[in-house]
C-alpha cells in the first residue's frame, strides 16, 4: 500500500473539493513487483523448512532450521529464491 500511495497521483476536484488518487499501469506494476519481492524474501525460508520437514528428516521446525543453517549456511534457506522470484514477480506485476 505504501508503494501504491507513493506512485499514485492525487487530483482534487475544483467543484466538489474531493480528492482522487490514481495509479497508472507502470506504478501498479512497480508496486506489485515490490510486493512480490518482499513477500518472497520472507516466505522462501519458511517454504524451504516446510518442504524439507515434509521429507521427514527433521524432528520439528526448530530442528530443521538449525540443521539447514548449520550444514548449508543461511544461503541454504534461500536456495529456491531465484526460481520463486522469477515465477512470482511477473504475476505480482500483472495482478495488482
Amino acid at each position: 500500500e505504501y508503494m501504491k500511495s507513493a506512485l499514485s497521483t492525487t487530483t482534487i476536484s475544483t467543484t466538489t473539493g474531493i480528492s482522487h488518487s490514481e495509479l497508472n499501469t507502470f506504478g501498479a506494476s512497480i508496486a506489485g513487483a515490490t510486493s512480490a519481492l518482499l513477500h518472497d524474501l520472507v516466505m522462501t525460508p519458511m517454504d524451504t523448512v516446510k518442504q524439507r520437514m515434509q521429507l521427514g528428516h527433521y524432528d520439528g521446525m526448530g530442528h530443521a532450521l538449525r540443521q539447514i543453517v548449520a550444514l548449508e549456511g543461511w544461503a541454504g534457506l534461500y536456495r529456491s529464491f531465484g526460481v520463486t522470484v522469477m515465477t512470482n514477480l511477473p504475476y505480482g506485476m500483472v495482478m495488482v
